[in-house]
């Protein structure tokens, strides 16, 4: 219709663009041709934090740890989306992934054990933030190890029955403790937890501006696909050529905004 019409609409398109890379990938550029305003993605990147903390624009970050709950793939999308919208902020901000590697079971176990593919410190942070279940047995436990191009790594912490909600900790080079916060999640109505991701596609939709990079999204959505492939592949790791995406992170909104992004809180 917008080829037809040689018009074209904002477009919101809830979490991943698609289940696979090629379509995810193909949805990016037929928006890219057409010059569609578009936004996509997981709430958590816009939901309120406890503490309002966030990744200082520049900042030499070199371990993210997500602590999440929830299905595998569908809640682990969130999860992706939440370290990468800590990720884009670094130094250099985003140059793409180089590798992922899906654990579960005994090799899940084994990791853990070991405590040397992810900060165990950064993990006990992202739990003690966040409501959790001491001592419970987490559901099929599963790690999402994620390799950036510039030697960022990023672990998701799938611990459903564990984790009750999402806890992030960030270590930042020459920073003593980690940047830790709680990304809040409404349980039951009203979802207040969506209130800045649909302020925000209002107002996409009145401007035609998205409130952040697209790019972001198609990347999270390459991530979840090459997780997913790993899982099925016994927890191969997977190098990921195809994801050496590059962009920058949102400009900070004006300050007569309507409602503010909780990522740039007023001061």
């Amino acid at each position: 219709m917008f080829r037809e019409s040689g018009r074209v609409v904002p477009v919101f398109n809830d979490k991943h663009l698609a289940w696979n890379w090629e379509d995810a990938k193909w949805i990016y550029d037929q928006a890219t041709e057409l010059g569609i305003p578009f936004m996509a993605g997981s709430s958590l990147p816009l939901s309120f934090r406890l503490p309002p903390v966030d990744v200082p624009l520049g900042a030499p970050v070199e371990e993210i740890v997500v602590v999440a709950h929830g299905g595998i793939e569908s809640y682990g999308f969130h999860a992706l989306e939440l370290a990468q919208c800590l990720a884009e902020r670094r130094r250099g901000h985003e140059t793409g992934v180089v590798s992922v590697q899906c654990l579960t079971g005994e090799a899940f176990q084994q990791a853990s054990e070991k405590g040397n593919r992810w900060s165990k410190a950064l993990e006990r942070a992202a739990i003690e933030v966040q409501p959790h279940k001491e001592g419970a047995t987490p559901k099929e436990p599963t790690a999402f190890l994620v390799e950036y191009a510039d030697g960022l790594r990023a672990t998701v912490l799938m611990l459903s029955g564990y984790a009750e909600q999402w806890g992030v900790a960030v270590r930042v080079n020459g920073k003593s403790e980690p940047l830790v916060t709680w990304v809040l999640q409404s349980r039951y109505q009203p979802v207040w937890s969506f209130c800045h991701q649909v302020d925000h596609i209002e107002r996409m939709v009145e401007s035609g501006r998205p409130p952040y990079p697209i790019e972001r999204t198609l990347l999270t959505s390459g991530l979840i696909d090459a997780v997913m492939a790993s899982r099925f592949e016994s927890g191969r790791k997977l190098e990921t050529p195809h994801l050496a995406i590059s962009y920058a992170p949102p400009a900070p909104p004006p300050h007569h905004a309507r409602s503010v992004h909780p990522a740039y809180p007023v001061r």
